[in-house]
């Protein structure tokens, strides 16, 4: 079994190897737990999901398990929306992983049943991902909850 810090170490590194090898531009995964920055990646957990969901009105967040090979895969697709999204000047979105095996304390507060699990929380309200991998379905999937909010706001 390994070890906490070394899957918080291996999924960093999958996370590095994915920008790096991508060209990713302006993304990256922030080692402290915090809310706050622009083009880069939140590690939430316990003590800062509530305050993350509130502080941005849009906020994608990927449950992920580090010792799973498709949450390693879904990982680096995440890692290029969350820069796309990131990039867009008239409606940025925030985007965050939660390591599932780490905060187990925090995972228990919702249903989760497999992983890994993408939502979509707009004003605080989640939406869960129902597609699959792809950079382009997921910016497009997040695009179209964007405009269902908007929506919302008009009528």
């Amino acid at each position: 079994m390994q070890k906490p810090a070394r899957c918080r170490r291996i999924a960093w590194l999958f996370a590095m190897m994915a920008i790096v090898q991508n060209g990713v531009r302006g993304a990256e995964i922030e080692e402290k737990k915090s809310v706050r920055g622009q083009g880069t990646i939140l590690l939430l957990d316990e003590d800062n999901f509530t305050e993350a969901v509130q502080e941005h009105s849009d906020l994608l967040v990927l449950f992920y398990a580090p010792w799973c090979s498709v949450s390693r895969g879904f990982l680096k697709d995440f890692i290029k929306a969350a820069a796309i999204l990131q990039r867009e000047k008239s409606s940025p979105v925030a985007a965050a992983t939660v390591n599932m095996r780490e905060e187990k304390r925090l995972v228990g507060r919702f249903t989760l049943p497999n992983f890994p699990i993408i939502r979509f929380y707009h004003n605080g309200k989640a939406t869960r991902y129902p597609g699959g991998r792809g950079v382009k379905n997921l910016v497009k999937w997040v695009h179209s909850q964007q405009e269902k909010a908007s929506k919302t706001r008009t009528e």
